[in-house]
């Protein structure tokens, strides 16, 4: 609310004209200096905003979990927490297996995607190095201050962890060729897992998968058969334990 005094509006107005002055007067700490700030801004805007639950997904999967820590198939069963109410559940298991940790901790779900919108800036962040301070600054600040991110990561929708997912995979990807040796190879794999696991955490993530695959295909075919093998692996190790337990359920 634009109306209402708030310290990050005249933080975000500062920071803007002393990183553009800086800038102009080749400052060599422009780059870090805003990235910094900017994650400042962005963690303030993501750990004081309140919760504004308008989305049945995150309320469902805490119902699915339930469900499934009680023997039952979340697939089979009819919901109370969907809108409408006695709606299927409709996210792969990758988005259960992803909050399932929260849930056995008793931690709330909501938490979750406030906590991954914040690690979403700081591995945004860790590509500076890679992109240069001036690039990463630029991602960051236009993400730490998008109203829709900050709103998505408290309205109980499951954006906001799907896309953590598909970033760690990302930035692993953009890592794996920075380096060399064993950190190199774990980094490949990792993101491998990543994007699986993102494909079946939400099958929207499924074109973005397929064109990192055909990048990685064309730029080494040989090097990139045992990636997809192991992303499709990671993607069926979730998806095929339902499928086979229900079929008709689960599609």
């Amino acid at each position: 609310d634009y109306e209402v005094a708030d310290p990050a509006h005249f933080a975000a107005l500062a920071i803007a004209v002393v990183g553009l002055a800086a800038i102009f007067s080749r400052r060599s700490w422009a780059g870090p200096g805003i990235l910094l700030a900017a994650l400042a801004l962005g963690v303030y805007q993501r750990t004081t905003i309140g919760y504004h639950p308008g989305s049945d997904v995150l309320p469902a999967t805490s119902e699915a979990l339930v469900v499934l820590s009680g023997g039952q198939d979340p697939y089979a069963h009819v919901f109370a927490m969907t809108n409408p109410p006695g709606s299927p559940f409709a996210y792969p298991p990758g988005e259960m297996a992803f909050y399932g940790l929260a849930h056995l901790l008793g931690a709330d779900l909501f938490r979750v995607d406030r906590m991954c919108s914040i690690l979403n800036l700081g591995v945004i962040a860790y590509l500076a190095p890679l992109v240069g301070d001036g690039l990463a600054a630029l991602a960051v600040s236009t993400l730490a201050v998008s109203g829709d991110l900050v709103f998505h990561a408290v309205d109980g929708s499951n954006d906001t962890s799907a896309s953590f997912l598909m970033l760690v995979g990302i930035v692993a990807l953009g890592w794996s060729s920075a380096v060399r040796g064993r950190p190199s190879t774990v980094l490949w794999f990792a993101a491998a897992v990543a994007f699986g696991w993102t494909v079946a955490f939400k099958e929207y993530a499924i074109p973005l998968a397929l064109f990192v695959a055909l990048f990685l295909w064309r730029t080494d075919a040989a090097r990139a058969r045992l990636w997809i093998a192991t992303m499709v692996a990671t993607a069926a190790a979730f998806v095929l334990p339902f499928l086979l337990w229900n079929p008709a359920a689960f599609v």
